[in-house]
């Protein structure tokens, strides 16, 4: 008998693997509302902020914000649906909020709206949505489990995933690999209706098809970027 929706993320949450019931993914993805975004119609030559080399981003700055807010709504009210704490550990959230306190300013876009929230799970991990939209998970510096055991490591990773914002890589990466067509035909859907499988298609490119949760796949390239770039933000802060 196939996994409810719901048993396959408490797997997810618990580490465990499941098989990926793709109709109910496929589903999921329809579901998601892109109707906050407003796209440029044509391929845009941007310059990066942190790099100062020429890319290509659909995107504006604003519309990055507009995505991120929308993909952290829908993670933090996914997990709160199933049960799952979200920044209920007042001295961790406070210890999470100072970090960034002395990241933002060092970095390269210290005026988005930059959000840090906790997930009270076992997955050792983070994860960032554009426009400044940070999740860091609780196994990330579980005494047994966890890859963090100070400030100083778990700033490298926070100032990583907000090198894949300042970097824009989420919608960098969206724009590369729709491509100039397909993105044209993302941009009816968004601008439209209610997301279609156009619409289903970019996002699967971008994140994983994990039960409700929208998390991003990055290239090798995003990572030795960001790695770079968060390294070379956490000793600004004065972080080691």
């Amino acid at each position: 008998m196939p996994q409810s929706l719901e048993e396959d993320t408490m797997n997810f949450l618990q580490g465990k693997s499941m098989a990926i019931d793709l109709p109910r993914l496929f589903i999921w993805g329809l579901m998601l509302s892109l109707s906050v975004l407003v796209l440029q119609t044509g391929c845009m030559t941007v310059q990066d902020a942190v790099t100062g080399e020429s890319t290509y981003n659909l995107f504006s700055m604003e519309e990055d914000v507009a995505l991120g807010q929308e993909v952290q709504e829908q993670n933090l009210e996914s997990f709160r649906e199933l049960g799952v704490p979200v920044n209920e550990d007042q001295e961790q959230v406070a210890r999470l909020n100072r970090i960034m306190g002395r990241l933002k300013p060092v970095v390269d876009l210290p005026d988005l709206p930059w959000e840090v929230n906790l997930i009270q799970t076992n997955i050792v991990n983070a994860a960032a949505a554009p426009g400044g939209k940070i999740i860091v998970f609780s196994g990330l510096y579980d005494p047994e489990n966890g890859m963090v055991h100070n400030d100083d490591e778990l700033a490298a990773v926070m100032a990583h995933e907000m090198a894949h914002v300042t970097c824009r890589h989420v919608t960098e990466s969206i724009t590369r690999q729709q491509g100039i067509e397909t993105s044209a035909q993302l941009i009816s859907a968004v601008l439209g209706q209610a997301a279609g499988s156009t619409a289903a298609t970019a996002f699967s490119y971008l994140y994983s098809g994990t039960a409700m949760f929208l998390f991003p796949h990055y290239s090798r390239v995003h990572e030795n970027e960001a790695d770079r770039v968060g390294l070379f933000y956490m000793a600004k802060a004065g972080y080691d």
